[in-house]
């Protein structure tokens, strides 16, 4: 068990269509090895054997600015990890984690998670990606 960690820095997307929702996403690719991951990370799970996780994160405009309210993690090796659990972390990159939230690793090769509560996009700077 260990985590993946991204920087969010710099990440957002905002739509400046008129009429349309406000809603932004990033995307960054994570090639996973039995080695040390960039950006601070360690390895994932052992069950994770295929290659790459990506992630994104899905936004609201509020009012109040951009809140990040749910991620989505893509390409998890669900065959070798059904039943374990796929949590997400949204933090400033202290250790304040400002938002978290987790799925059951079943069949799908994707999780969109939703946040235990929506997380200031101006604040955050990292992503972490566990499997246990």
């Amino acid at each position: 068990m260990s985590i993946i960690r991204k920087s969010l820095v710099g990440s957002g997307v905002a739509l400046g269509a008129a009429g349309l929702a406000a809603v932004g996403a990033w995307a960054a690719s994570v090639t996973v090895s039995s080695s040390s991951l960039g950006a601070g990370a360690t390895t994932i799970a052992a069950c994770q054997t295929s290659g790459t996780l990506t992630s994104s994160y899905t936004t609201s405009d509020t009012g109040n600015g951009y809140q990040i309210i749910s991620v989505t993690v893509s390409g998890v090796d669900a065959t070798h990890c059904n039943a374990k659990t796929l949590s997400v972390t949204v933090s400033d990159g202290t250790a304040n984690n400002l938002g978290t939230g987790s799925a059951a690793i079943t069949t799908p090769t994707s999780y969109t998670i939703t946040l235990g509560n929506a997380v200031q996009e101006s604040a955050a700077t990292h992503l972490d990606i566990e499997i246990k």
